[in-house]
């Protein structure tokens, strides 16, 4: 090794092979890299092949079990995500991202009391996580428990006040109680932080007229109209209320 200095800054020149050989990745290693660039690149079946040979030989190291199961539940193999997720607790108890996994897979096969469960206890590990919240909110409705599932809502929301569709949801289930002038504001809320979704524009249309707030429902009517949205409910609509 021999020492060169430029502009006064001492630099360490190593022989160019030896530090090729300190830097080179093991093929272990190479196995995870290749599977989180195809994740990452949407090829999850070949990301689960790379990864599967990475955990064979590294069976302690949660993140490419947590990788894995993420390819898994992209590809729609739920009842995997599930076994694979139960199989991985065992080893580690306290994952947080191990209970939310089986939890969405649970939803997804409609086990929502199971999915429930799951997310609770993974909100005890990170409770400062708005997507957690935010899905069991959904699981919540899903069982028709409104009230919980406005209460999680609120939670995301309090996280994580910029996304539009924590505002869509709590708006569907103040709508399914029949607790209008909050939904009417979600929905606004949600328009402000994603405009043009028509979706949201006749929903809260329909709030609207039943509020006998029949100008902006119209205005939002025309808007739904001019998306081509839901045309043929929407024409009924407008001509119901807005060509008296």
């Amino acid at each position: 090794m021999k020492k060169i200095i430029f502009g006064g800054i001492l630099i360490l020149a190593i022989n160019q092979n030896q530090f090729a050989q300190k830097i080179k990745p093991t093929q272990s290693e190479q196995w995870f890299d290749s599977g989180l660039t195809h994740y990452e690149n949407g090829d999850y079946k070949e990301a689960v092949a790379f990864l599967s040979k990475f955990i064979r030989k590294n069976p302690h190291n949660v993140e490419a079990y947590v990788l894995r199961n993420r390819c898994y539940r992209n590809l729609g193999k739920f009842d995997i995500v599930i076994d694979d997720a139960t199989v991985m607790l065992n080893k580690f108890p306290k994952n947080a991202d191990l209970y939310y996994a089986r939890a969405y897979a649970y939803a997804n096969v409609g086990e929502n009391k199971l999915a429930i469960k799951d997310y609770s206890k993974a909100i005890k590990l990170n409770p400062e996580e708005a997507n957690i919240f935010f899905n069991r909110g959904l699981a919540y409705d899903q069982i028709g428990n409104l009230h919980k599932a406005v209460e999680d809502y609120t939670r995301a929301i309090c996280l994580q006040p910029e996304d539009p569709d924590f505002y869509f949801s709590r708006a569907l289930a103040y709508e399914s109680l029949k607790n209008n002038e909050p939904a009417i504001q979600d929905y606004s809320k949600a328009l402000e932080l994603s405009p043009g979704d028509p979706e949201v524009y006749f929903n809260r249309a329909i709030l609207f007229a039943q509020s006998k707030l029949y100008d902006n429902a119209c205005s939002d009517l025309q808007i739904v109209r001019d998306m081509e949205f839901e045309k043929e409910e929407a024409e009924i609509l407008y001509e119901s209320f807005c060509n008296k």
